[in-house]
């Protein structure tokens, strides 16, 4: 969350000359509700069912690059999915700089709506632990990209 996923992954699909979806942006479109409603009225179980679901629905189309929600990865078989069918790449941010971009968004983030300035901290701190066996999965780790080149580099090896 508020690594960059859907920014970088725009600038990569134009880049490489590929679609490009953001997965959250897909699920609204497709259950006609925003993902805070989703989370709030059916609850994060629910969620993560459709995010499985239509994360292979997405795998399922043509080559593209597709920006997953921060915790994709870590339900279901979704990370193994995601592994056999492209390259993962995991935008790995200090928590200082991932407290600067969520701050001004705790209310859009159904997971940090709850919290106020003082609690993020300890939340990413936590959220990060929880996550980091799954993210660094990916094949490619880049470290606080700031060009298309930086995640490009990383990337290129392992292109086929």
């Amino acid at each position: 969350m508020g690594s960059g996923k859907s920014y970088w992954g725009r600038r990569l699909a134009g880049f490489l000359h590929l679609p490009f979806y953001d997965l959250d942006a897909y699920i609204e479109e497709k259950e006609q509700k925003e993902i805070t409603a989703l989370f709030l009225e059916e609850g994060e179980a629910h969620f993560r069912a459709l995010e499985r679901q239509y994360l292979h629905a997405l795998i399922a189309l043509e080559p593209a690059v597709i920006a997953t929600g921060g915790g994709t990865p870590c339900f279901f078989d979704n990370m193994e999915i995601m592994l056999c069918a492209g390259c993962c790449v995991y935008l790995e941010e200090p928590e200082e700089i991932l407290f600067q971009r969520l701050a001004p968004e705790l209310d859009a983030r159904p997971l940090i709506r709850h919290l106020d300035r003082d609690s993020l901290p300890p939340f990413i701190r936590e959220k990060l632990a929880e996550r980091l066996p799954y993210y660094r999965a990916a094949q490619v780790v880049v470290h606080s990209p700031r060009s298309l080149e930086d995640i490009w580099e990383k990337l290129r090896p392992l292109m086929r």
